[in-house]
């Protein structure tokens, strides 16, 4: 339930619907010298990556491989839900560019870049739209990516429906035609064409297909950055190794500490629009490089996500706490003050799933755990591999009392009948090896 700061990508935005492997890995035009290093990406996928090596993650990808004396090979596979689990985690490869820093599936490199969703106008309308909550978007056709039902979608298109103009939606697809060379870039067309007023775009998409369009389009960061109480418009994206593999997280590091102003660059030529990354220095509006020295400034790694969330705990707090101490939790007869049950009484109860679902995406767990619990900036949820334990009272424990860096904890915010409907309904989701049920 928690981005991790960065989705798919939403992130994200998203890694969605596993797929096939289109083919097997191939080599950069590099020659055949060096250690190999293998990049899995989306052999169809502009302006990230194609298998005609056109992508500005493919520019880094080769950037970095350079600097590291290494021969560049690719993995190719749809982006898709599952992405993480099936490539990366299988072997496949040993690196995938453009995840959400700190992305709980993967171990993460410090951010290249930080981004966000941006509005979209044609500038010819003079549409001046200040945030989500301006009252303008009431009588617009408003375009936004989707993955599927309303329970499954991006952060944008939750947002408007929290605010009731789900009416006003037209939807676009975050996989597009896989037949077209840009299955990117039909959003971005209908705002070109006057289809919709506004569309709420991932912003590297955005900055570069507007470059391409018949007419000159507008792009203004979504505000605001947090959609109450924890669904972020704004991610900081890192690279992703296996977890475990501190080595090669740390030559990324190094290597993109290099590279960095190239880095920029390739970006700025892509038309990505960056913001400040939290903790790094930098001008306003750009992203800025780790200091030469972070041993002697006190700049480590996760000291920018620590900054981040420092940020949206000070954003947070005329809402509510979103961290909920053991201490605190024990006062208030939380999961460390009382016996709580160690079997969720709602399993199987057909109206505690349809309130635990309603609860799910009220608060914002899609935003993570993807679509209807498949996985996404987080961990699945329908299957068999538990990262902290799949019993009842587990799950309960982390839903309640959250993990240290990672998801927060929701103790604060839902009732324990609330917490253990919500785990009716993950359970009811679970499409898993039947004899592995420990519920």
């Amino acid at each position: 339930m928690h981005p991790g700061a960065r989705r798919v990508g939403i992130l994200l935005a998203c890694l969605l619907v596993t797929t096939a492997v289109l083919s097997g890995s191939t080599s950069s035009a590099q020659g055949d010298d060096g250690w190999e290093l293998t990049v899995c990406a989306d052999p169809n996928n502009l302006p990230y990556s194609n298998d005609r090596l056109e992508g500005f993650e493919n520019r880094i990808a080769q950037m970095l491989a350079d600097s590291l004396g290494a021969r560049l090979t690719y993995a190719w596979w749809p982006q898709r839900r599952g992405f993480i689990r099936e490539t990366l985690r299988e072997g496949l490869c040993d690196v995938v560019m453009g995840v959400p820093d700190q992305y709980p599936l993967a171990l993460t490199s410090e951010p290249y870049y930080r981004t966000s969703y941006v509005f979209v106008t044609r500038s010819d309308r003079a549409l001046e739209i200040a945030s989500l909550d301006d009252p303008v978007l009431r009588d617009l056709h408003i375009g936004v990516q989707m993955v599927g039902d309303d329970y499954t979608n991006t952060p944008p298109a939750h947002a408007l429906a929290n605010r009731g103009m789900a009416e006003n939606v037209v939807g676009y697809s975050v996989y597009g035609d896989y037949t077209s060379p840009a299955p990117l870039a039909p959003i971005m067309q209908a705002v070109a064409d006057g289809d919709v007023d506004v569309a709420i775009v991932w912003g590297p998409i955005a900055g570069y297909f507007a470059k391409k369009m018949p007419v000159e389009l507008k792009l203004h960061p979504v505000t605001p950055e947090i959609e109450p109480p924890f669904l972020p418009m704004v991610f900081s994206v890192s690279m992703a190794v296996r977890q475990g593999d501190e080595a090669l997280r740390d030559q990324l590091d190094r290597a993109i500490e290099a590279n960095w102003e190239q880095i920029q660059a390739v970006l700025t030529e892509y038309g990505v629009p960056t913001l400040p990354i939290p903790g790094a220095p930098g001008s306003a509006g750009a992203s800025a490089p780790p200091p030469k020295d972070a041993s002697a400034t006190g700049l480590r790694r996760g000291q920018g996500a620590r900054a981040l969330v420092d940020r949206l705990r000070s954003a947070l707090a005329k809402l509510r706490r979103w961290v909920a101490p053991t201490a605190a939790a024990g006062e208030e007869g939380g999961a460390e003050g009382e016996e709580l049950p160690q079997k969720n009484p709602y399993t199987g109860d057909e109206e505690a799933i349809a309130e635990g679902k309603a609860l799910f995406s009220k608060w914002g767990c899609y935003g993570c755990h993807g679509t209807q619990g498949g996985g996404g900036m987080g961990p699945s949820l329908v299957d068999s591999r538990w990262i902290y334990g799949g019993d009842d009272a587990s799950v309960f424990k982390t839903i309640h009392d959250g993990r240290p860096n990672g998801m927060p904890a929701w103790g604060g915010y839902l009732s324990e009948e609330e917490i253990w409907e919500v785990v009716a309904f993950i359970r009811s989701l679970y499409k898993g090896d039947p004899g592995k049920v420990v519920w």
